[in-house]
């Protein structure tokens, strides 16, 4: 296809606005305008809220709604295809078909594409929007015969970002000039919570520990050394079911590093608060954070000292941190992006529902690196996945029975001014069709307890559903 040779965001607008606004009254403040402006938008299935923490210590928070422009990778066993899309069409693409097609997913090759179609996308931005995001993310599919979108990150038609009560705020020409401000209020509900119709879990005890025993098969055989098991819990609330209700009950609950409500095209919602840092990038130097090992909260403090003391003792639990961490490392300074360290090994996170065993990697930067380089060379984490990212893709194929999507995926975003920050989509549920999925997995090596493995997720899964009240 020619390429397209219209600015993206020609006659687009970027101002400054002062107003107060919190990652709720965000969530609240993009729902009221996709209802207002979905039909001037070229994607309304499109839309966004994002906060984190920079590594200034300083947050960030992004409103989004529409699609402007964007790109877009598919892989299946044959091909990965690669496009670029602009005002709802796409202007290019680019093909990868090798002879001998794919075992597994081609994680390098697909990187690699999303750095080449970055810079394409790139010659169609104006500079003055270089500090626009482009959000988005990266879905845990496995490889099937079938082509799987696996890459999606797209301009905003209009977006709203920035810390503290200072935003810049960027628009399409199609958007009215005067875009209000203030947020809806919220439904009053703070300490309510939702009613439960139904409730159904993916796989069952039964099934999980039947599942777990031909993994701890293959650990012992060697064939891997740590496999991430997924499992899947369903709820379908009463009609009183409200996004924002819930994302508001989350985020003032049990926000750590991340929140995240997003659509990315499709009718499904996906809404978080993840603990785990896939990437930070701030010009030459970027972060990641990766998490193994958890426990869950009492609400005793002398319960609690006993917690950490057994799970910064635990074999298991250092093993699989270790696994993870160094897997890490070595595939960082494969990559060959600068120099690389570990700055804290095996630090405790603490959250509002759990322990966890932190390590920090920092990076210095070579020259022209991209957060896709740095994606490439870490994802999929052995924290979600497992070692070897290719045998371990096999065995969860015939383990896990549904399609994990946006859990354990990527979201956040980044700019052309060097600034990224990434997200592991965990503590995620997924909202579609009037049901809500919580997802949650554990990192299973060759003496990992099955039980106690099962009782990880659930304990995972606690915070997600915290806001559902079964009879």
């Amino acid at each position: 296809m020619e390429t397209y040779n219209r600015n993206a965001t020609e006659h687009a607008r970027l101002g400054s606005a002062v107003c107060g606004m919190d990652a709720k009254e965000m969530s609240r403040w993009v729902e009221r305008l996709q209802a207002e402006y979905g039909d001037k938008l070229h994607n309304n299935r499109y839309q966004s809220v994002f906060r984190s923490f920079g590594m200034d210590g300083g947050d960030m928070l992004i409103g989004g709604l529409g699609r402007l422009a964007g790109m877009r990778i598919s892989v299946s066993h044959t091909k990965i295809t690669g496009s670029l899309d602009l005002d709802g069409a796409v202007f290019y693409t680019e093909e990868d078909m090798p002879e001998a097609g794919f075992d597994s997913i081609p994680f390098e090759a697909v990187f690699s594409l999303c750095g080449r179609l970055r810079e394409k996308l790139k010659s169609l931005i104006d500079p003055e929007f270089y500090c626009v995001p482009f959000l988005g993310g990266i879905k845990s599919v496995m490889l099937s015969e079938e082509p799987q979108e696996i890459v999606d990150y797209y301009l905003p038609e209009l977006a709203l970002f920035g810390s503290g009560n200072r935003f810049r705020l960027f628009s399409a020409a199609h958007i009215p000039e005067h875009i209000p401000l203030e947020a809806l209020p919220d439904s009053g509900k703070k300490k309510g919570f939702c009613r439960v119709k139904s409730r159904t879990e993916c796989p069952g005890k039964a099934e999980y520990v039947q599942g777990m025993n031909h993994v701890l098969d293959e650990l012992r055989q060697d064939t891997v050394q740590k496999v991430v098991v997924a499992r899947r819990c369903t709820i379908t609330p009463e009609d009183s079911f409200h996004c924002c209700d819930y994302a508001a009950h989350l985020y003032d609950r049990y926000f750590q590093e991340y929140y995240f409500m997003f659509r990315q095209g499709e009718e499904a919602m996906w809404i978080g608060i993840s603990p785990e840092i896939i990437m930070k990038q701030q010009g030459g130097r970027a972060v990641t954070k990766p998490l193994a090992g958890t426990r869950s909260k009492s609400e005793d403090a002398a319960q609690n000292t006993k917690i950490l003391q057994d799970l910064t003792s635990a074999n298991k639990d250092i093993v699989e941190h270790e696994h993870a961490l160094y897997f890490m490392v070595d595939q960082l300074k494969r990559a060959g992006i600068g120099e690389v360290k570990i700055d804290k090994n095996k630090t405790v996170l603490e959250t509002p529902y759990a322990f966890h065993i932190k390590s920090e990697i920092s990076m210095i930067l070579k020259e022209n690196v991209s957060c896709f380089d740095i994606i490439g060379a870490i994802y999929p984490p052995a924290t979600i996945w497992g070692i070897p990212v290719d045998r371990t893709e096999r065995l969860l194929a015939r383990t896990e029975p549904f399609d994990r999507g946006y859990y354990s995926g990527v979201y956040g975003y980044w700019n052309y001014e060097g600034i990224a920050d990434t997200a592991l989509v965990i503590r995620s549920a997924k909202v579609e069709n009037g049901a809500v999925s919580v997802y949650a997995g554990g990192g299973i090596v060759k003496f990992s307890n099955i039980d106690a493995e099962f009782d990880e997720t659930v304990n995972k899964m606690g915070p997600l559903l915290s806001y559902f009240q079964e009879d």
